[in-house]
Formats: structure tokens, C-alpha cells, sequence
């Protein structure tokens, strides 16, 4: 009787000692987002005083992977929201119309929104990006499509063009919530990008990735290993390739629009 009772304990031990390496293997530690981590993001839309409202929801996404404690925080890519905070048509008299956009909150791969300010450090009263628009509060553009913005042309309404890009901060610590590892899959190979530096012989043209918006000329963009389809196009003329990237390579394209 004492023998079954000792292999029925050796054998609860092992379970519960299987279990405990099993929790390990599955269970992923939460990251931290800290405060004040710098964030760039590119509107992705073209905003007019002549069409757009107050109050009207304004699409960005993150430029490049955030990186903390080597893990990749928020993707390129994310979702970025914001808000129209004035937008006024051209009037009469000659005078210009207005438009001004705040930048509000990253939406994060667990569900949740990480609120977002423009300067890195947080002044007193905490966020203001919901009342204070981008152009009010002098945040600075990190890249300029052609004619990104028009705010002084006489008797004109302010035109805003997708594929300007902006540095923003995260405006609290954020937790991103842990979760349990999938079932084992393929490793994927990884890959690098190159510089692809895009210009064309009219400057402002447009420029489409594997059928995606990613600004206008002259322009760099960076690009994973493999082929890619690139559209440049304006005015109703099109210049198409298709471009092979290597590892190590930067090449540079010049589209020849006629």
C-alpha cells in the first residue's frame, strides 16, 4: 500500500511539474510602451477646407516598427486617428480658407488606443492634442510631398496632401496585454529592406507600391527583399516597373512621365 501511494505521488509531481513547463512555454510577458516614446506617422488621406468638417475623423498610420526591449511594440503600419478641429472655406473678399487637424491616438495590436502628444515632454494639464490642431500647436513635418500645404494663397481653400509625415509621443505608459503563443508554425525567413530612392522627371507625381500610396516624388522608401510593382504616375501619365530588391542594394529609380 505504501509503494502505490508512493508511485500515485511521484506520478502527481511529474504532472504537476509537466504543467508548469507547459505555462512557460505558452505564456508571452507583457511590454511596456513607455511614456514619451516618439512615434512618426503619415496621413493617409488629402484633407481640403472646402470639403472637410469639424470633428471629421482623420486616418494615419505608423511609418516604422517601435521597438522597445527588442520587441516589436507597435508595427508599421498601425492605425493612427485624428480629429478636423477647424476647417473653413475660402470666403468672399479674397480670404483664404482654414484648416487645422490634431493627431489623437495609435491604435494598438491588443485592442486598446495609446493617446498621443506632439512635443516629448508632457506639459501640465496632459494631453492637448484633441483640442489643439497640428498646425496651431507648430508641429513640424517630417516629410513633404509636393505642395504638402497651402496656407496663404489669397482667396484659395487650404489643401493638405496624403503622405505628410509627422513625429508625435506617446502620451502615457501603455501595457500591452500578454498573450498565449499559438501553436508552433514555420519559421519564416527573415528579411531586409533596402533604400529605394523614387524621382521622377515632373517633381509632386505620385507614387504607388503593390498597389499602395506611399507619397510622391522625389521620395526614399524602404522595401523588403523581392519584386515590387511601382506606379508613378500624374497628370494622367503613367510610369510603370517592376523592381527587384536585393539585400544590400539601394537603388535608385527615375521614372520618365509622357
Amino acid at each position: 500500500m505504501n509503494q502505490t501511494n508512493r508511485i500515485i505521488a511521484l506520478f502527481l509531481a511529474l504532472v504537476v511539474a509537466a504543467i508548469g513547463q507547459l505555462q512557460t512555454i505558452v505564456t508571452i510577458p507583457s511590454t511596456i510602451i513607455p511614456e514619451g516614446t516618439k512615434v512618426k506617422v503619415r496621413l493617409e488621406q488629402q484633407l481640403s477646407s472646402a470639403t472637410a468638417d469639424e470633428g471629421q475623423i482623420v486616418q494615419f498610420t505608423v511609418v516604422d516598427d517601435v521597438i522597445v526591449n527588442e520587441q516589436t511594440a507597435i508595427p508599421q503600419g498601425a492605425n493612427v486617428s485624428g480629429t478636423v478641429v477647424q476647417a473653413v472655406p475660402k470666403r468672399h473678399m479674397g480670404r483664404t480658407g482654414k484648416l487645422d487637424f490634431s493627431i489623437d491616438k495609435i491604435m494598438a495590436g491588443d485592442g486598446g488606443s495609446i493617446p498621443v502628444r506632439y512635443s516629448l515632454m508632457k506639459k501640465e494639464g496632459g494631453n492637448t492634442s484633441v483640442s489643439t490642431g497640428l498646425i496651431t500647436a507648430g508641429v513640424a513635418v517630417l516629410f513633404w510631398p509636393a505642395a504638402p500645404f497651402v496656407l496663404l494663397r489669397k482667396g484659395k481653400d487650404t489643401t493638405i496632401q496624403r503622405g505628410m509625415v509627422y513625429e508625435v509621443f506617446t502620451d502615457a505608459a501603455y501595457t500591452i496585454k500578454a498573450k498565449k503563443a499559438e501553436a508552433p508554425a514555420t519559421a519564416s525567413v527573415p528579411t531586409s529592406s533596402s533604400s529605394v530612392t523614387i524621382t521622377s522627371n515632373t517633381a509632386g507625381a505620385d507614387i504607388e507600391i503593390d498597389s499602395a500610396f506611399v507619397g510622391s516624388t522625389p521620395s526614399i522608401i524602404l522595401l523588403i527583399q523581392g519584386d515590387h510593382a511601382i506606379r508613378v504616375s500624374k497628370d494622367g501619365k503613367v510610369w510603370e516597373k517592376t523592381l527587384r530588391v536585393s539585400s544590400g542594394s539601394n537603388p535608385t529609380v527615375n521614372a520618365i512621365l509622357q
